[in-house]
């Protein structure tokens, strides 16, 4: 198997995923019942699943793309046209998938509308989850949500998350130069 056992996921976030949606081919693979992530393997230069000189993207369109349908949303208390064409624009680019070296657009996903301010908040939550699976904007996702915990705790039983790990602590640097700062709570 190319990629490594360190990158599994449990079953039960499949649910996620639409079962045609094209993310959960390309960003996971099924092997022994286990689900590793394979997002960024490069198969044809690292077979093994080794490293690679391919750079991990830093931001991509998709992200910015949510972002921006995110503030819409804030801004006018409610989806506007635009935030409505920024979400659509990544569900429909999921939508796709290259099947015997032509191109088929799956009838999945389909183009939000009809939201409110809630219920777009939400879609975009979910968005955000399946786009950028292993990329490092979950944390911030969920606290932003004030979810952290509770995701925390459902997906790792045995884990014990507490208000703390909302924040980073201040570098001792910040905190030797700014005498009159406290330290976040925790830390």
């Amino acid at each position: 198997m190319g990629g490594s056992g360190n990158y599994t996921i449990p079953s039960s976030f499949l649910t996620n995923f639409d079962t045609l949606d094209r993310r959960l081919e390309v960003f996971l693979t099924e092997e022994d019942d286990r689900y590793y992530v394979t997002k960024f393997w490069d198969e044809i230069n690292e077979s093994d699943g080794g490293t690679t000189s391919v750079d991990f993207p830093i931001i991509r369109f998709a992200d910015i793309l949510l972002m921006y349908a995110e503030c819409e949303n804030e801004i006018n208390n409610g989806p506007t046209a635009e935030a409505y064409s920024a979400v659509n624009l990544v569900r429909a680019r999921a939508r796709q998938a290259l099947v015997n070296e032509v191109l088929e657009v799956r009838d999945i996903l389909p183009d939000l509308m009809g939201l409110n301010y809630d219920t777009f908040v939400e879609a975009l939550h979910h968005e955000r989850k399946i786009e950028f699976l292993w990329e490092g904007l979950r944390w911030a996702d969920l606290v932003k949500k004030d979810g952290l915990i509770d995701a925390v705790s459902e997906a790792k039983p045995t884990a014990v998350p507490s208000a703390r790990n909302y924040y980073f602590p201040i570098p001792i640097f910040e905190m030797e130069s700014h005498p009159d700062w406290s330290q976040n709570a925790g830390y």
